[in-house]
């Protein structure tokens, strides 16, 4: 049986209008300091599309496709040239041009996309194609802009995950453990949580605030269990705000290079919509973001089939 080319690989979206650069440099980045492959995915534009079928057409373009993939494969040659690059053309016919990434996503190691804000307010908006690969992912979803934040190089760097008790917080906190671990930072673990919507323990007025706010800290304490073995050289720092979780992230972002969230995605359709904080954070950071989701949420597949071309 044949390994489809993204299995265990970094997947980055690449645009055929360049737009993609910064996304595929994190990507890059990311590959090389993971020792992990990058699978350089370029999908045809629509030919047409057909709204009353819910597919469009995409054309069969390897060959005016091919440069695309050529400047894209030079770009990481140059910037990480211990990378192992592979590359593919998607044929999927789909209702979006994010469905070639979300098929992959379900035996890749991760997925990296662009995200381009249009109109008056850009950095309230986010692309259509990131927000709908992030929604229904089967790994790891990382969201760059085009034009992401550079930190100045004396500001102190870390990573932050936002944690809430639940198990795909759990699994975000060991993506941003391992993301911090390969990039020699430290961790900023946060959990931000509203005194007005939480429903403190019975007894004294006095006492009852007081053993809330202790419940958060044992909460986010719990979270970080067992990371901090597995990764002892990782610098770690707890934050725990009475603040909106959103503005708590958004806050730390100045001198983070990565925000990690994890996704609940409730909603009418379970798995294909994101949770309220991943959507706010993902519209608003001006660093990339990764979303992590629990697998069992995301539509099945194997990655099967999305048709690939593997230019050796």
């Amino acid at each position: 049986m044949t390994t489809h080319p993204a299995t265990g690989a970094v997947v980055v979206g690449i645009d055929p209008d360049g737009s993609s650069d910064a996304a595929l440099d994190w990507a890059a980045d990311d590959a090389a300091r993971r020792h992990r492959p990058l699978l350089l995915l370029a999908a045809p534009a629509p030919l047409y599309s057909d709204p009353m079928a819910g597919a469009i057409a995409l054309l069969p373009a390897t060959e005016s496709l091919g440069p695309v993939l050529d400047r894209a494969a030079a770009r990481v040659a140059e910037r990480a040239p211990s990378v192992e690059v592979r590359r593919t053309t998607a044929y999927l016919a789909a209702a979006s041009p994010a469905a070639p990434l979300t098929e992959v996503s379900r035996v890749a190691d991760t997925v990296v996309v662009g995200s381009h804000g249009r109109g008056r307010l850009a950095t309230l908006l986010m692309g259509s194609v990131s927000q709908s690969v992030a929604a229904g992912a089967g790994c790891p979803v990382v969201v760059v802009r085009e034009a992401p934040r550079v930190l100045a190089p004396e500001t102190p760097r870390h990573v932050v995950v936002g944690v809430d008790g639940s198990p795909v917080s759990a699994e975000a906190v060991g993506y941003a453990f391992a993301q911090a671990d390969a990039r020699g930072v430290a961790l900023t673990v946060l959990h931000g949580w509203d005194p007005e919507r939480t429903v403190p323990p019975p007894g004294p007025i006095e006492t009852r605030w007081r053993a809330a706010a202790q419940e958060e800290d044992m909460l986010t304490w719990t979270a970080i269990a067992g990371w901090r073995e597995r990764l002892p050289d990782v610098p770690v720092r707890v934050r725990v705000r009475q603040w909106s979780p959103v503005e708590a992230l958004l806050a730390e972002a100045d001198q983070a290079e990565l925000l990690v969230v994890g996704s609940h995605g409730w909603g009418d359709v379970r798995g294909l919509l994101l949770g309220s904080v991943s959507q706010a954070v993902l519209r608003r950071s001006p660093v990339p973001v990764a979303v992590v989701r629990p697998r069992d949420t995301a539509q099945a597949g194997d990655g099967s089939r999305v048709q690939a071309v593997v230019a050796t």
